[in-house]
């Protein structure tokens, strides 16, 4: 997960549009299993939640994505201010 901020007119919009550039891309690499955005205009922060098939898929594209957030977040004007992975433990509806 990662997590942006900036003062963005149309953060859903702009979220939305950064997701579906991401998309044929992540979608090339194996083990990738879904791409969510989440906005909180209130505060100005998106969250970009990525769903990969085992840790190793991960740790695997670890790198590139780093580059492509990073990429992403500079054309947005926005800032990186976190990223975190975590482990499904359950899901109700994501297959």
């Amino acid at each position: 997960m990662s997590k942006f901020s900036g003062e963005i007119e149309d953060l859903p919009g702009t979220a939305r549009m950064a997701g579906e550039s991401m998309l044929s891309w992540l979608q090339q690499i194996e083990g990738y299993r879904g791409l969510m955005a989440l906005v909180d205009q209130e505060s100005g922060t998106a969250c970009f939640v990525t769903f990969w098939e085992d840790e190793g898929a991960v740790v695997k594209t670890r790198a590139s994505r780093s580059s492509l957030r990073d990429q992403m977040a500079s054309m947005a004007g926005a800032e990186v201010v976190g990223t975190e992975e975590f482990v499904v433990a359950y899901s109700d509806g994501l297959e």
